[in-house]
């Protein structure tokens, strides 16, 4: 008998944000790349603005239009970028919809079109980080929830188990930031009644 022909492997094209402040999510997604089975062939690509004046997202925009792919995956704070995106099937990570949860304003209409309904819209699968995350991504941003799919964020194996439990009676606990997606109001509920010490990085409200 004939061998079989190998599989074609499924080329994904990983979309960055411009390097800015933030990198925990690029972070993520290169440790998921680093992992990947070896029929996919994965490519980072950087986006090449950063910022949020219109020639940055028309450049960004403009970017995305030339990218191919088997699969476009995108993540980071550019979802406009799938409006870019023709005809490939687009993957678009979404963590939380907080940017739009203030008081309705022309700024968070056009946020909230360009970032959130939009890229949804002509996504082919929204991947997010919780059920919670899911359903305000749902409300807010009016991406049907079916199209919605929680993920749970991976850790980096650079994270191990510690190799033998702590000697203090009173463990301290490193809780870093304050603002709400830092979840300390949960944290605090689950410590209560614990013989710890919890310390924060950030002023709690």
């Amino acid at each position: 008998m004939p061998t079989p022909a190998p599989e074609t492997p499924c080329n994904v094209q990983m979309l960055f944000r411009h390097p800015g402040r933030f990198v925990s999510l690029e972070q993520v997604f290169g440790e998921i790349a680093a992992h990947l089975p070896d029929d996919i062939n994965c490519v980072r690509d950087i986006a090449p603005r950063g910022g949020t004046s219109p020639s940055a997202l028309a450049a960004n925009v403009r970017w995305a239009n030339g990218r191919t792919a088997d699969v476009i995956h995108i993540t980071g704070d550019i979802q406009y970028a799938a409006l870019g995106v023709r005809r490939t099937p687009v993957v678009l990570t979404i963590p939380d919809a907080r940017a739009v949860a203030g008081p309705t304003s022309l700024r968070q209409t056009i946020l909230r079109l360009l970032w959130f309904t939009l890229p949804g819209r002509r996504a082919t699968a929204v991947t997010t980080l919780s059920e919670a995350a899911r359903s305000e991504i749902a409300q807010r941003c009016a991406i049907p929830a079916a199209k919605i799919r929680v993920l749970p964020c991976c850790a980096s194996p650079a994270f191990t188990p510690y190799a033998a439990p702590p000697t203090d009676p009173r463990p301290r606990i490193l809780h870093v930031g304050t603002t709400p997606n830092k979840n300390l109001n949960r944290l605090a509920d689950a410590l209560e009644g614990l013989p710890c010490a919890l310390q924060i990085l950030g002023e709690p409200t």
